[in-house]
């Protein structure tokens, strides 16, 4: 859908403002009639009108209508992009964020105060009909047209636990705005058939173009891919790949972005923007780096189990359908009831103990040098003793064996060993004797149990 109406001129016979009597058109005083008719304003490298982003081909689609109604008839393909240049270089440009304070909605706008126990709206405020990034394609019901989503809260009934649930409505309230104060994401595993997928198709109804669906690995791997999130609030990988990701530092980067990122677009220079995406992930199995098994990866992910699906549960192929007749109702559920909770909890999400658990498990099935140093009858922290890196090494293989795990080469294994040596207060050095009486490199307090002594 266009996000740019085109405006039929008042009085179609008058002769433009932009057009002189010679058939010239004043390139800069149609530019700045075209931005005051459309109400225009540019965020970053994006350019905005009431209803979310106004797209190229929508901007110059609004040209060519005031071409013609100004009886412009030749050479029109090479005017249009001419003009549309000059509504660029004219569009008056604000930081993405200057209107972070309103949600953006079909009626109106709703006052959003992050950090402070707000003041939340009881209706939509027509007169706050601002440019923006995105405006949600969902009315907010006053409390007088309100009632409770009573499908949508009975599905996440059925596909969460009740802390789980909490969870997720939580998170999906907190995409609402564009603040990445939390720095997590947040991935839905399940073994299959469950409906968690529906949960997308709900978000996709909820968020219109501020959500889109995308792939986790092509924004690690494709430089072009940042980008593209420019104007998102949500990316929705609906099957994440199972294979490891070959890099993590695009992933990381956008989870805790808070200042303008360097972004680039295909054959063009690149440029500074503020990016507010949050990325939400199903998949069957988890998320892991080959090459990054740090604290920070770990800790920017939240993982949500679904329930088993019952075996007599008979599936419904209309519910998404069903759920979407609640879009209204959904989204004034998750900013009246849920998205109050979020500054409150001082952006920290409430998580069950049995997922903290799942997660902390899930991080050992694919960390298996944390796994090692968590192990009993391998190795033991003792203050004095001392242990060589190649007996460290050899006692972490035997380990692997033992659980069925591939190692990591032997230098990669002592790197990540010395990462954790502040939580388990034992550090390297380079004055450990081995068994001939040679100093070699090691760490101190680890020591072997009897077996691989």
């Amino acid at each position: 859908m266009s996000n740019i109406t085109l405006i039929a001129p008042d009085n179609p016979s008058e002769r433009p403002a932009w057009l002189s009597e010679t058939g010239h058109i004043n390139e800069l005083v149609f530019a700045e009639k075209f931005i005051e008719k459309h109400n225009l304003v540019r965020f970053g490298s994006l350019i905005c009108g009431r209803n979310g982003v106004a797209h190229e081909i929508d901007l110059k689609a609004a040209i060519l209508s005031a071409l013609k109604a100004g009886g412009i008839t030749s050479n029109i393909a090479a005017t249009v992009d001419k003009l549309h240049r000059a509504v660029q270089l004219c569009c008056q440009r604000y930081n993405p964020r200057t209107f972070s304070n309103f949600i953006p909605v079909k009626n109106g706008s709703l006052l959003y105060a992050p950090g402070e126990d707000p003041a939340y709206s009881t209706r939509a405020k027509e007169e706050f009909f601002f440019p923006c990034l995105h405006r949600f394609p969902v009315r907010y019901l006053s409390p007088d047209e309100y009632k409770e989503p009573v499908l949508f809260k009975q599905f996440m009934s059925d596909l969460f636990t009740e802390d789980d649930e909490i969870t997720v409505l939580e998170y999906l309230a907190y995409c609402l705005v564009p603040y990445t104060n939390a720095q997590r994401m947040l991935v839905i595993r399940g073994s299959g058939g469950e409906g968690k997928s529906v949960l997308g198709t709900v978000m996709h109804a909820i968020m219109g173009g501020a959500c889109k669906n995308g792939s986790l690995e092509k924004v690690e791997e494709n430089r072009f891919a940042r980008a593209d999130l420019e104007d998102a609030l949500l990316m929705i990988d609906d099957d994440m790949s199972l294979s490891a990701l070959k890099s993590s530092q695009n992933l990381k980067t956008l989870i805790t972005a808070d200042a303008p990122l360097d972004l680039e677009k295909k054959g063009e220079q690149s440029y500074q923007a503020q990016v507010s995406c949050r990325f939400l992930g199903f998949t069957n199995g988890s998320l892991s780096a080959l090459h990054d098994r740090s604290e920070g990866f770990y800790r920017r992910q939240i993982f949500i189990n679904c329930k088993p699906r019952p075996k007599d549960r008979v599936d419904d192929p209309n519910l998404a359908n069903k759920l979407l007749r609640e879009k209204d109702a959904i989204f004034t559920f998750l900013y009246k009831e849920m998205l109050p909770l979020v500054p409150l909890n001082n952006y920290r999400f409430i998580i069950g103990d049995q997922t903290n658990t799942d997660m902390k498990e899930a991080r050992l099935a694919e960390d298996s040098t944390l796994a090692f140093l968590q192990s009993d009858g391998y190795i033991r922290f003792k203050e004095g003793a001392a242990t060589p890196s190649t007996a460290l090494y050899n006692a972490y293989c035997r380990f692997c064996e033992d659980n069925l795990l591939r190692p990591l080469a032997a230098q990669s294994f002592v790197s990540e060993v010395k990462t954790h040596g502040d939580k388990y207060k034992f550090f390297p050095s380079n004055h450990v004797k081995n068994a001939l009486g040679k100093e070699v490199r090691g760490f101190s307090n680890i020591e072997l149990c009897s077996k691989f002594d």
